[in-house]
């Protein structure tokens, strides 16, 4: 899986696209870059020449989307699969509601002292 940030979203990468970069000191050197959109790649291909190709993210469009702080917490979050960031969710969801029934239980005893 190959993805990227563009601010705090998450951007799954469906296309491949390799050149070759001119160096300059005359030498070459083979770039493989990996970007979510068909325009993306075909800018690149327009700008450096090379191919493209679609990448099969069958099974890893779940993280496309989803809000981060940085690429690092994106990364770390597509290492630990989907169903561990479900669950980290499910966690959140979880504490948030405790957080609210603890508050409603504490506004309930006021009124009642």
């Amino acid at each position: 899986m190959h993805i990227r940030t563009l601010g705090n979203t998450v951007q799954l990468c469906r296309w491949q696209v390799d050149y070759t970069m001119n160096n300059p000191d005359e030498t070459t050197t083979p770039m493989t870059e990996y970007v979510p959109t068909e325009e993306e790649a075909d800018a690149l291909i327009n700008m450096y020449g090379g191919t493209k190709l679609m990448i099969d993210t069958v099974g890893d469009e779940w993280i496309d989307g989803i809000t981060v702080v940085s690429l690092d917490q994106a990364r770390e979050i597509a290492a630990k699969g989907e169903v561990a960031y479900k669950q980290s969710l499910a966690k959140k969801d979880y504490a948030g509601q405790l957080e609210d029934l603890q508050l409603a239980l504490a506004e309930l005893y006021e009124k009642m002292v």
